[in-house]
């Protein structure tokens, strides 16, 4: 789907506005984030940890554009927790909306700091309803093929 490719373009895009316009630690891993999309159903638009992201295919097919914000929220989570864990001096702070997220996030990329990714109740798009179905049968015929020595 073309949807998946503009999101992969917009991730790397702002990690690299990022390594661009912030000063990395010493030692920091400046390689990409991984990129992962889920079609649960689930009110949470991403989620982001030290190695990557994972962005939610129902909102991402449902909003379009307007999930470059995610996007760009969950590449600052990302930045963040690099920088935090290679650099004794910055405060951690649990839940990840702290002051250097919000610097990030508002600042440097420039989004409104009360512009969060929540699109509403959780939902399961039709597109992602097929996805799961596909994501299905391919792991049945790989297991299918596993179990008869292919």
């Amino acid at each position: 789907m073309d949807v998946f490719n503009w999101a992969r373009g917009r991730h790397e895009f702002w990690w690299k506005y990022l390594l661009t316009n912030m000063k990395c630690a010493p030692g920091m891993k400046i390689s990409t984030p991984t990129i992962e999309f889920t079609v649960k159903k689930s009110g949470y638009a991403g989620t982001a940890g030290y190695e990557g992201c994972t962005y939610n295919t129902n909102y991402l097919i449902e909003t379009k554009e307007n999930f470059d914000s995610t996007i760009a929220h969950e590449i600052c989570h990302v930045f963040v927790a690099r920088l935090q864990w290679h650099s004794r001096n910055i405060q951690r702070v649990k839940g990840g909306h702290g002051p250097l997220w919000f610097y990030t996030y508002n600042i440097v990329c420039g989004f409104d700091k009360q512009k969060y990714h929540s699109y509403g109740a959780p939902k399961l798009t039709e597109e992602a309803k097929l996805l799961k179905k596909y994501k299905k049968l391919q792991e049945l015929l790989t297991k299918s093929a596993t179990d008869e020595g292919c």
